[in-house]
């Protein structure tokens, strides 16, 4: 005979059996009736009992854990449309997920921190936090302040330039000719001038020079003009390359402006780049704390359970129905239970204080319980590879600098080559000058251009063997090839990263609808086996085990919840508009 068909009458019989003995259950529990096992749950699919048992039922399941919503999202507690399919591992839509109740309220706080008082804390407020109290982003706003101001401080090579100087010489010796004067005489010679000069370097490579010039001459000389005599300049001179140290464009009269704007702006995407990395990094930080919170909440949940399962095992002994060697594992799964709850304690103190790092709060706020009050929540994410890694090339700051440091190296190739041109200038100058006994009058004849000349010239200089620039033309070839292939890198290791992040989200998605699923089927198993267990067919061993796997299945759709959270993140983070999806805008003054 076939052993289901030797099974069969137990089976039967088993089935018949538990009702008196559940019968004398009632009084030691305060109970008056069994509701039937439909009854109890009207909105969800009843599991099925063995071929020829007799439905039993038991009372409410334990509300230290209450049953979540369903992964499909709806109230009612019916099991998951994928279940219609008869596939156990079909899972809900995107658009049917609801996080359940124990991941979306505020946590409370545990019996060893119900002395301090908590620091409620949103996501929103430990960003804020973050970006303006982080000591990174402070070191970087003073580098942007740095290079701001050095970008400034480079225009001062166009900035006009202005010169004075005053003196007096004096001499007393004999004539060297026979005009000066006699031999034997000693003479007299005082030479004082005062000048002002005014020049200045134009954009466009030209240097000019405004020159006043004034002297009077006190002298006994016979070849002098006069006793005393005034004379007065003023010039006007300009020198202008053509060859080396000029462009038509600018660009090489310009490159040290240039170069510092350069510097200003790879400051501010590092600093960007910077902004990123703490976003994320708190991110991550308070979702750890929230993971901890719940997980916390999960195992003190299934204490709970454990806690109540041994007080009915204690009545079901008083009341003779189990034997004393059944205490021993229930206090052994209470303990393992106790162990958790240890251990997820600590572990809240310790994502707490990786928190309070990333905030750098005070010394003063580390005792505060830090409280997290936004959930983790589910939204589907899709996005093509293509258009991801598009989105990456525009804004990530890795990129962006990168792109700033090629414009830089190409500024100094072109100020190389133009190094090796010949020095070609060409000069040109006006003068006009006064002379008289009266400074007023040598003044006027300044103002009257009666003494005056011009000069034009060309001055040509050449390095003909042109080793050092030759050596700097080939530095700076193989810096601008390094940054190329840097660059190549960069795109390599960023498509990785995007793929990952998507990876992540979709694992992660899969995951959590799983774990959904495995946490609704736990909550009903646990239903259906303290039944069993109240019913005779059923041991303490099994319920234990279906409360760890409820656990588990909460524990495991938490971890998922949270780790599709911090994918979402990485793949803003990869494309580099975490900022934005955040509704931030780094400011670089005021964080």
């Amino acid at each position: 005979m076939p052993p289901a068909l030797l099974g069969a009458p137990r089976m039967k019989r088993l089935a018949f059996r538990p009702i008196p003995r559940a019968l004398r259950l009632l009084p030691i529990l305060g109970l008056t009736a069994w509701p039937s096992l439909a009854g109890a749950q009207p909105n969800r699919k009843p599991t099925a009992p063995p071929a020829a048992e007799t439905p039993v039922t038991t009372p409410a399941a334990p509300a230290a854990m209450p049953a979540a919503p369903a992964a499909t999202g709806t109230s009612s507690g019916a099991p998951p449309p994928a279940e219609a399919s008869g596939s156990a591992f079909a899972t809900p839509n995107a658009g049917n997920y609801v996080t359940p109740e124990y991941i979306r309220k505020v946590p409370s706080l545990p019996p060893h921190l119900q002395g301090r008082a908590p620091r409620s804390l949103t996501l929103a407020q430990a960003i804020e936090t973050s970006l303006r109290q982080n000591l990174e982003i402070a070191l970087h706003r003073e580098r942007i302040a740095e290079t701001d101001a050095a970008a400034s401080a480079a225009y001062g090579i166009f900035e006009p330039n202005l010169q004075a100087a005053a003196g007096r010489n004096f001499a007393k010796s004999p004539p060297q000719t026979r005009q000066e004067g006699a031999a034997g005489d000693v003479l007299e010679n005082t030479q004082d001038f005062w000048q002002l000069s005014l020049g200045e370097r134009l954009p466009t490579g030209t240097e000019l020079r405004l020159d006043w010039i004034n002297g009077r001459s006190e002298s006994s000389l016979g070849t002098a003009v006069a006793p005393e005599v005034f004379r007065s300049r003023l010039s006007l001179s300009l020198v202008q390359p053509i060859l080396r140290d000029f462009s038509f464009t600018g660009r090489i009269q310009r490159a040290p402006v240039l170069r510092a704007a350069f510097i200003s702006e790879a400051s501010r995407q590092e600093a960007r780049l910077r902004a990123l990395v703490t976003v994320k990094a708190t991110e991550d930080g308070y979702w750890n704390l929230v993971e901890s919170w719940k997980a916390y909440e999960v195992n003190a949940g299934a204490y709970q359970l454990a806690e109540k399962q041994l007080e009915l095992t204690r009545r079901q002994i008083a009341a003779g129905i189990l034997a004393d060697s059944e205490l021993i594992g229930v206090e052994g799964t209470l303990a393992q239970r106790q162990l958790a709850l240890v251990r997820a304690e600590a572990q809240i103190e310790r994502a707490a204080d990786q928190l309070r790092t990333l905030l750098s709060l005070p010394a003063g706020a580390w005792d505060e319980p830090l409280l997290p009050v936004d959930a983790p929540n589910f939204t589907h994410i899709e996005m093509p590879v293509a258009t991801a890694v598009e989105r990456a090339q525009q804004h990530r700051p890795e990129l962006g600098k990168t792109r700033i440091d090629l414009k830089r190296i190409a500024l100094d190739l072109d100020v190389a080559r133009n190094a090796r041109l010949p020095r070609l200038d060409l000069r040109g100058a006006v003068e006009t000058v006064g002379q008289d006994e009266r400074y007023r009058r040598s003044l006027n004849g300044v103002g009257d251009a009666e003494g005056r000349g011009w000069s034009v010239a060309v001055t040509l200089g050449w390095a003909p063997l042109g080793v050092a620039a030759r050596a700097e033309l080939r530095r700076l070839e193989s810096i601008l090839k390094q940054n190329e292939i840097g660059q190549d890198q960069l795109l390599i290791a960023m498509r990785a990263q995007i793929r990952e992040a998507l990876r992540s989200i979709d694992t992660a998605e899969r995951q959590l609808f799983a774990s959904a699923k495995f946490r609704d089927l736990a909550e009903r198993s646990l239903d259906v086996e303290q039944r069993r267990f109240l019913n005779g067919l059923s041991s303490n061993f099994f319920v234990a085990q279906r409360q760890t796997e409820l656990a588990q299945a909460r524990l495991a759709e938490l971890e998922a919840l949270i780790a599709h959270e911090k994918a979402g993140s990485d793949l803003q983070l990869a494309t580099g508009q975490l900022l934005e999806a955040r509704g931030l805008k780094f400011d670089v003054s005021g964080g």
